[in-house]
């Protein structure tokens, strides 16, 4: 995690952050990496006494205006009240998922441990292992779900007047600031994410273009396969022939300028429209994803390994060297 503003108001020390608010400014931090599936976790100790009109926020977001968002946030209340728990969930730019909670204990007198656990197929929220909230996938019902995009991980602490205690009717107690939370043993069993922030660039494109541009797209992706055909064809590449091999071989030949791979990616977005392609996507993602973290564990394992044997190699030898010499009952003598 690193603090990203209200540094005045945040302090980062090894595991342990604590954010503050006062009436100048909050203050919030995020992780270094982005994440696609996983299990996200920290562990925090909210504001105690009169925390009314404050939130603090906890969750993973991606970015643009069709961004996915997890959330965990923490509404303030007056001393004696509980604390309300808000989830939502947000996928390709849309929320309206709410759903709220009341926390069967005084989450400001000692950390819990508050975790997202974040699949293909569903979402869970966990309070100290206890899970509260699953949200599933149902995409193939036309409901949207967060698969394609990574996200990094938020915490702030920031006045929230405006909607968190009573919908907005009761307002921050300023003469009880400054305000603090506490977060420490952040850990993400995450799959890192390296792949474009915002995927959905292409599918804009597609459905703001007018039909006659797309026709003239067409036209010059046909003439630009004509004119590999026509490269292939007069190089005697296929030594005369007009067969199926001239048109295998212009591709061959053609994928090197990289145009081809253009063509193939435009196809495929317009595939990902589909919800049977989607889902094949995303479990795609979802397994590369882990083959890729399962490699990096077997290759440290290895090296481990490796280094383990060759400390021990390395002591025998020593071992040897300095074992004592007896004599024996012949007098000979070993060592």
């Amino acid at each position: 995690m690193h603090i990203t503003w209200g540094a005045q108001h945040a302090l980062l020390q090894g595991d342990d952050l604590q954010l503050m608010l006062d009436e100048s400014s909050g203050s919030g931090a995020k992780s270094k990496k982005s994440f696609l599936f996983g299990t996200i976790e920290t562990r925090i100790k909210l504001v105690p006494g009169n925390s009314e009109g404050i939130a603090t926020s906890y969750y993973l977001s991606s970015t643009g205006n069709q961004r996915d968002e997890i959330d965990f946030e923490f509404i303030g209340n007056i001393s004696g009240q509980p604390y309300t728990i808000h989830t939502n969930i947000f996928a390709h730019g849309s929320g309206n998922k709410e759903q709220q909670f009341y926390l069967w204990f005084d989450p400001t007198t000692d950390f819990h441990n508050y975790t997202i656990h974040w699949n293909p197929t569903e979402i869970v929220f966990y309070i100290d292992s206890i899970p509260i909230r699953v949200f599933r996938n149902y995409e193939y019902e036309g409901i949207a779900y967060p698969n394609k995009q990574g996200m990094r991980v938020y915490i702030s602490l920031h006045k929230a007047n405006n909607w968190a205690t009573r919908g907005g009717l009761v307002k921050v107690d300023w003469s009880e600031a400054p305000f603090t939370a506490k977060f420490n043993h952040f850990r993400a069993r995450a799959c890192k994410w390296n792949g474009e922030v915002e995927i959905y660039e292409e599918q804009k494109h597609l459905q703001h273009t007018g039909i006659w541009e797309l026709i003239w797209e067409i036209i010059l992706d046909f003439h630009s396969f004509v004119y590999q055909y026509a490269i292939v064809y007069h190089s005697n590449v296929a030594k005369g022939g007009q067969s199926i091999t001239v048109y295998g071989l212009s591709w061959i030949a053609f994928l090197p300028t990289g145009w081809a791979l253009v063509q193939i990616a435009q196809a495929l977005v317009v595939l990902a429209w589909f919800p049977f392609v989607s889902e094949s996507q995303t479990r795609l993602l979802y397994s590369q994803a882990i083959s890729g973290e399962l490699q990096i564990r077997m290759n440290n394992l290895m090296l481990d390994v490796q280094s383990k044997c060759s400390n021990t190699a390395a002591t025998k030898r020593e071992s040897c060297k300095t074992r004592p010499k007896v004599q024996t009952e012949h007098g000979a003598i070993e060592g």
